[in-house]
């Protein structure tokens, strides 16, 4: 990581898009698989890290980054589907 008052947008871009690839990467691991990749407290720096990246570049940020999104799905095959009248 690059301190961030020398970052240029490409760089923050490089570093954002590995952040996001990673942190979903866990998020996955985390509700999909019911693994631990990493402690909660290095999940939670690298959260706070890209929140700092698109608060300094806000053309970073979308709607589906980690940041504006909740991780997990809902587990649909915990009841059978029901047929409403």
């Amino acid at each position: 990581m690059a301190d961030t008052e020398d970052l240029t947008l490409e760089q923050a871009g490089a570093e954002s898009g590995d952040l996001t690839t990673r942190i979903l990467e866990l998020r996955d691991a985390y509700y999909e698989r019911d693994e631990v990749l990493v402690a909660d407290a290095e999940y939670d720096l690298m959260i706070r890290r890209l929140e700092e990246l698109e608060r300094l570049f806000p053309e970073l940020q979308s709607q589906d980054s980690p940041t504006q999104t909740v991780g997990g799905r809902a587990d649909n095959t915990l009841f059978a589907p029901v047929r409403h009248a």
